[in-house]
């Protein structure tokens, strides 16, 4: 598989991000990664788009190779660090793909850099209230839809949404890692040699429960949730946005790509991909490519 030479970039808080940028001399295009990820796992794509965009791929901060100095307590701490490498970088205008997590970072940076932010895609992204989390019954393992969780004690004390994860990362569990980051896809599993790749990425992650909490609290609608009020933020991204959703999304249900149609009204576009699941754009490559190609060039 192909790889890309790494650059670092220090912010004003003294942290490090690592980056690959492809060339600079096409239409630019940032790409975020989300949870459990890296830039990494964005090889597939990078691979099969750098001849026609000039692609930004970073490690957030407390991913992959970035620093992690100073947890995080919410999305936006992760759009002013991708911020300030633009910035760096002096991309004027460019269009972002968010992916998942990285969905939730890309909204919080059209808001903060709307004249910048040409085009937004939400690629199975959190949606645009975050992610709701719940007490679980132990015995039946479903959630109990009337205790939400609202607070970060309650995100790092959840035996479903955390220690799992956790548990296979400090014990090196390749086997059912892999299992897991199979389950993303629902008709086009990665290859055994991508799958090293992005376990390996995953491996390097420090900040899951901050970045859970981070997810739970997101909110950008006018409109409180039982763990957040909302920032109304969705008002300050100017640019258009194509919302692209898997039918089969376990992770992040398709209803929230719904819902976060609803707030953004005529501003966005839903697409919904059959038979794709959390990672939809390997998982329908063919479709994903020509609706997302399509958005960014009209």
């Amino acid at each position: 598989m192909k790889t890309y030479e790494r650059s670092q970039f220090k912010t004003e808080n003294n942290e490090t991000i690592s980056y690959f940028l492809t060339s600079d001399d096409k239409p630019k295009l940032l790409l975020i990664h989300g949870n459990n990820s890296g830039a990494n796992h964005w090889l597939d794509v990078v691979d099969k788009l750098e001849d026609k965009y000039s692609l930004l791929v970073p490690d957030l901060r407390g991913y992959g190779e970035s620093s992690y100095l100073t947890p995080i307590r919410s999305l936006v701490e992760l759009a002013q660090d991708v911020k300030e490498l633009l910035n760096f970088l002096e991309w004027r205008k460019f269009s972002v793909i968010g992916w998942s997590l990285g969905g939730g970072v890309a909204m919080e940076l059209a808001a903060i850099m709307p004249t910048e932010v040409e085009k937004l895609v939400l690629n199975a992204s959190v949606g645009v209230q975050g992610f709701p989390m719940y007490e679980f019954d132990m015995e039946t393992f479903q959630p109990i839809l009337d205790k939400p969780l609202t607070t970060y004690e309650q995100v790092e004390n959840n035996p479903i949404y955390v220690l799992p994860m956790e548990t296979m990362k400090i014990n090196n569990d390749r086997e059912n890692l892999a299992k897991s980051l199979h389950g993303l896809t629902a008709s086009t599993p990665v290859s055994d040699e991508f799958m090293d790749v992005i376990i390996d990425t995953l491996l390097q992650q420090r900040n899951l429960v901050d970045a859970d909490y981070a997810l739970l609290t997101f909110n950008v609608t006018n409109q409180e949730t039982p763990a957040a009020v909302g920032s109304n933020k969705i008002e300050q991204i100017k640019s258009e946005v194509l919302i692209v959703h898997g039918d089969k999304d376990v992770v992040v249900l398709p209803v929230m790509a719904q819902i976060s149609k609803q707030f953004f009204g005529d501003k966005a576009e839903l697409v919904v991909l059959e038979n794709a699941g959390h990672a939809v754009h390997s998982d329908q490559w063919q479709q994903w490519h020509q609706v997302v190609t399509d958005f960014l060039e009209k």
